[in-house]
């Protein structure tokens, strides 16, 4: 968890493989799952296929999804 700001917090979960030669990669969802469920499922990990042609990856949930702060309205 990150702060952002006032009392918000954004979830972001790192991705390192190996060898983090590459350029870094900051993946953010689109409106119809979190983060951790577009990129990074079990034996279904777009993050962990980018970590291991290594780049360093970070996977981002926007505010109101996953373990991030929630809207006030």
């Amino acid at each position: 968890m990150i702060d952002s700001d006032g009392a918000v917090r954004l979830s972001v979960r790192d991705v390192t493989g190996p060898e983090t030669k590459g350029v870094p990669l900051l993946l953010v969802h689109d409106a119809g799952a979190g983060g951790l469920v577009s990129f990074d499922l079990p034996n279904a990990s777009v993050a962990a296929d980018f970590a291991r042609a290594g780049h360093p990856v970070t996977i981002m949930s926007v505010r109101g999804w996953e373990h991030s702060t929630k809207p006030a309205a």
